[in-house]
Formats: structure tokens, sequence, C-alpha cells
């Protein structure tokens, strides 16, 4: 790994809250790799104040001596792609891994001594029945994972799922059914005791994904490798009000630019978007919809001022008329139904 140092005066030296390890799956990648970031970081920013260092693995990656390592380095949650617990459905979604593996890996990760899990579960996907989903609920609830997160199938352009619904092979269940799942998924997690705290995620009490937080609140974020996005407030005029930026997007030319021994000092970003003051706000509030207990309009009205807030809730009224959304408080959310049409009124709220 090219050992660099972080360059950009407005990130170095900041304090991290929360460190994330994913993307692919990282867990393939040996503890003393993460042993040489980590000392990276260290000497770039302030990481006193990490609470939170995630590593995301998919089931049959983790052996008990890496657990141990991974541990021994302060990754205290782990993040565990178990998708589905139906064979067929694994096989349909392109996994490699079988439900054993995830009930295994989940018992290794136990012995270990992890206490903060997360898993995740993705749901409505074609030929899954309700059926099917009940029994993916009541076995991702037996193993008593802190956190699930659960995502009703989003068909990616160019995929091989998606090519097949393309040529009538497999049929994508329809918005309707979508929106039946999700409502059994959030009836069956909370009735377990799970707080349904954002629209795919749902915790313990005390463990909320503090990581994801970040994002849905709109704080800054900074990214490392091939396809990650970092993020900041600028607040310098209403044209460039934040900034997003990512090094490289394809991997092999990240790997050109970032070799090994590489002598040159960092490349500037691949991509840089600037981020004017009425999309920030438009964003402020499609994020933070997201949590179930909605956004703080006091908090937003600090950040971007009364009236610019005052004007985006009445751009929302008729939302608030038909019951979608409610105010209580400070606080505007979305309802239980409003939730099943979070994506409609985030585009009513777009610039």
């Amino acid at each position: 790994m090219r050992q660099y140092r972080l360059e950009l005066p407005s990130w170095r030296g900041r304090p991290l809250t929360t460190i994330y390890f994913g993307g692919g799956t990282p867990s393939l990648l040996p503890p003393r790799f993460y042993q040489s970031l980590l000392a990276v970081l260290a000497g770039d920013f302030n990481l006193e104040a990490v609470t939170e260092v995630t590593l995301e693995a998919n089931p049959a990656t983790l052996t008990t001596a890496g657990i141990r390592d991974f541990l021994a380095l302060g990754i205290n949650r782990f993040s565990l792609g178990v998708q589905t617990f139906a064979d067929a459905g694994l096989r349909l979604l392109g996994r490699r891994h079988t439900a054993a593996d995830s009930r295994e890996t989940v018992a290794r990760l136990r012995r270990g001594g992890v206490s903060n899990l997360s898993l995740d579960l993705i749901y409505a996907y074609p030929g899954q029945t309700p059926a099917g989903l009940r029994a993916d609920l009541e076995a991702v609830t037996a193993l008593e994972p802190e956190h699930i997160s659960a995502y009703c199938l989003s068909l990616e352009p160019g995929t091989p799922l998606a090519r097949r619904v393309e040529r009538g092979e497999i049929t994508a269940l329809s918005p309707e059914k979508q929106a039946l799942f999700m409502t059994e998924v959030i009836a069956g997690l909370t009735a377990k005791g799970y707080e349904h705290y954002e629209v795919a995620n749902f915790a313990r009490p005390g463990y909320q994904a503090h990581h994801n937080l970040a994002y849905w609140q709109l704080r800054d974020y900074w990214g490392l490798g091939a396809g990650a996005w970092s993020s900041r407030r600028l607040g310098t005029d209403r044209q460039r009000w934040a900034c997003r930026q990512v090094w490289e997007n394809d991997v092999g030319r990240y790997l050109r630019r970032f070799g090994p021994g590489d002598p040159r000092p960092l490349p500037p970003p691949a991509v840089v978007d600037l981020i004017p003051f009425e999309s920030s706000l438009a964003e402020r509030f499609i994020m933070g919809l997201r949590l179930r207990r909605g956004i703080d309009l006091d908090v937003v009205a600090a950040e971007y001022g009364r009236q610019p807030v005052a004007d985006l809730l009445e751009r929302l009224a008729d939302f608030l008329a038909a019951g979608l959304l409610a105010r209580r408080g400070t606080f505007l959310r979305l309802t239980d139904r409003g939730l099943l049409l979070a994506d409609e009124i985030a585009l009513h709220l777009l610039p």
C-alpha cells in the first residue's frame, strides 16, 4: 500500500468519530493491511474520538484467527451480508455462500467475542413469496444480531439479474407487492424488539449505525479507495455550499494512480462536484427524512437559515395535509403511509 500523506489542509488533523471498511468484501484482506491503513490514518487524523470501526464481510470469509486479529486492531462492529436464508434465493442473487455458511459465520463471530453485529437482508427479489419473507425474518432474528439492514431489491441496469428480468426469464415483483413486503418487514422486526430508526435499518437500543447516521444527517465524511466519495460542507457562497469528490472510480486506474512505491504527491480528485445552497438544503431534507424520528427543523434552520427552511416547508404543504408528513414539536417526519411514498416526496424536494 502506498504510504502517502493527506495533503488537503481542510481535512488534515480533523477528528474522526467512525471508520467504515466496506465495498466488495474487505474481510478478504488480511488484518495486517488494516493495521497499516489505520497507522496511515493516525498520521493525518485525530483518532482519539473514534467509537465505531466497522468491517463489512460476506459469510464464509472470516476465520477464527482473523476475527481475533480484527478485534485486536480495534474493529468493534461487523456487518455481514447474509442477504437471504433461502439457498435458491442466494443463487438467484449471485451469492456464493449458503444459508448454512451464514449461520456458521455468525456462530464463529460470537465465539470470537463480537458483541456488535449487523446482518444485511435483501427482500422482494424475483420468486420470493410472503412465506419465504417470513422465514427470512424468523431466521435473521433467531441469530439475535444487534442491528439489521433490510433492503428492498433494486434492479440495477446492466446487472445479470436485471438482464434476466429484461429477457423475461424471471419476473420482478410489482411496486404494490414490494410495498406489502416492506410493511411486513417493518412489522416483523419491530415485533421482535428492533427499533425501526431509518427506512431500511433496525437496531437494538444503543446499536444504531453511527457511521451511517453521518450520511443521513449530511455530515462531512472522507472516502479512501476506488469509487469512494468524500463530502464536506464549505458554506462559502450559495454556488459552492458543499463539495463532493472521488479520487478515482475505476479500480484499474486507481491502482495505477496510487501504486506501490509511487513517489509522486497525491494526485487531484478525478471528479469534483460543487453543490449549491438549494441542492444542499434539499439533500438535507431528503436524507434526514429517511430517519424515522425525522429532521429537527430548528437544527436545519441554524445551518441554512429560517426563511429557506420555511420556503421548503411550504412546498411540502400538500404532503402534510394528506397525512404523508407530520410535525411534532420541532421535528418533521414521514408517517407510516408516507414511508411507502418516500421516493415521490424526495423528488418533490429537488430544486
